[in-house]
């Protein structure tokens, strides 16, 4: 990531990018759940009822799909899905009702639980 002149490459002002590249073959990506977060923007779509399996084979099958956030509502029985194409924007609340699935390369996925589980921002 290209930074500005005299800003240090652990200020996270300026985000983070990912270590990998994902793949376009749908086989090769699988989903990590981030509890009641939300990167607000960035969708390239918004598909009411949809249920999570067609959320899911949404983002597998968009080379430009990031994640995808899935809220369920539980009063009225529908649910709503916004593939997202980029994740900026983005914060954990316990007011928020939805979930993101943060797409990741199978091959990476292991090695990358961990961290978002204890949702921490690592950046080198």
């Amino acid at each position: 990531m290209f930074l500005p002149s005299g800003v240090q490459d652990d200020d996270w002002g300026y985000g983070c990018e990912p270590e990998f590249d994902l793949s376009c073959n749908k086989n090769e990506s699988i989903f990590q759940l981030l509890s009641t977060v939300e990167f607000y923007g960035y969708d390239f779509g918004f598909f009411p009822n949809y249920t999570f399996d067609q959320c899911t084979n949404l983002c597998l099958e968009a080379c430009n799909c990031r994640a995808f956030q899935y809220t369920y509502h539980e009063d009225t029985g529908s649910s709503n899905c916004y593939p997202k194409t980029l994740l900026l924007n983005g914060y954990r609340s316990s007011d928020f009702k939805g979930d993101i699935y943060l797409k990741l390369p199978k091959s990476k996925y292991n090695s990358y639980v961990n961290h978002a589980e204890e949702f921490g921002l690592v950046c080198s």
